[in-house]
């Protein structure tokens, strides 16, 4: 098993942007309870020299009694509804890059 810190690194590797555009978007992820919130950052289309806006785009939990990751997107009201279930870590990612359902990316 991997510690927080190599899940969040992995993560992000994954969803990494291009190097052309990172000065417009990220994809970072934040360890949250038992499993880890994938974000996607940019800046504010009204004021771009504010903070970064953060908008919540996947979470992805592991499930040890069923040895599996467990895919959730989040509704516009917050709230984490179940996507799909997926045997690893690297087809969780894959689920959400993918994103058939057009829940994570639009």
């Amino acid at each position: 098993m991997l510690t927080d810190k190599e899940y969040i690194q992995k993560i992000e590797d994954f969803l990494k942007v291009p190097e052309h555009v990172a000065d417009k978007i990220q994809n970072k992820a934040e360890k949250l309870g038992k499993g880890y919130v994938l974000y996607e950052i940019r800046p504010r289309f009204d004021d771009p020299i504010a903070p970064w806006t953060k908008c919540p785009v996947a979470k992805i939990t592991y499930y040890k009694a069923s040895n599996s990751w467990l895919v959730y997107w989040c509704r516009a009201n917050g709230q984490w509804l179940k996507y799909e279930q997926c045997d690893s870590l690297d087809d969780a990612l894959q689920t959400i890059k993918q994103d058939k359902g057009h829940c994570f990316w639009g």
